[in-house]
């Protein structure tokens, strides 16, 4: 009976610890990705940035560097769905923690679930490089200016409206 009670025990503790930690939530989905990329805006020589590798970091402007050692400014796409996440090159993706205009595009653990809108991304096919979010909203910067947040906006859909124009490599 204690030896019931006991294995009933570890594998609650078990269930908890996995649920507390978060494993076993990421898709068993082995993703591919594509080759690695600077996302630029609107020839400003200004890109996606990092300024640390955590969950919950903003993605900001900075001056674009190229060279591959530059990892926090290399990103990648899934490469098989017609939407697909953005992620870094360590192993986080875009996310955004509300479906708000200007909230911040933040980095978190990958979810590849078509269901998990906030990291789901796809080219809108209208004014060039805009990226529009799984929740309706697209990329944007409120200035072209290092530092500047990486945010969300209401779609232009327009070449004109430059802030939302992102040309990178994929």
């Amino acid at each position: 009976m204690r030896r019931k009670l006991a294995l009933l025990l570890a594998a609650a503790l078990i269930t908890v610890t996995s649920a507390l930690t978060g494993a076993g939530v990421a898709s068993a989905t082995t993703e591919t990705l594509s080759s690695p990329s600077n996302m630029e805006v609107s020839a400003t020589s200004l890109c996606w940035d990092i300024g640390s590798n955590s969950p919950g970091t903003t993605v900001v402007l900075a001056s674009c560097h190229y060279a591959d050692d530059y990892t926090s400014q290399k990103w990648y796409r899934t490469t098989n769905y017609t939407t697909f996440n953005i992620v870094n090159y360590n192993n986080l993706c875009m996310d955004l923690p509300s479906n708000n205009v200007g909230a911040h595009v933040v980095l978190a653990p990958c979810h590849y679930e078509d269901t998990y809108t906030s990291q789901k991304w796809h080219r809108t096919g209208q004014g060039g490089g805009i990226i529009e979010n799984g929740n309706g909203l697209c990329i944007d910067v409120s200035a072209f200016r290092a530092g500047t947040p990486v945010g969300m906006n209401y779609c232009a859909y327009s070449a004109d409206y430059t802030s939302q124009q992102w040309h990178g490599t994929w």
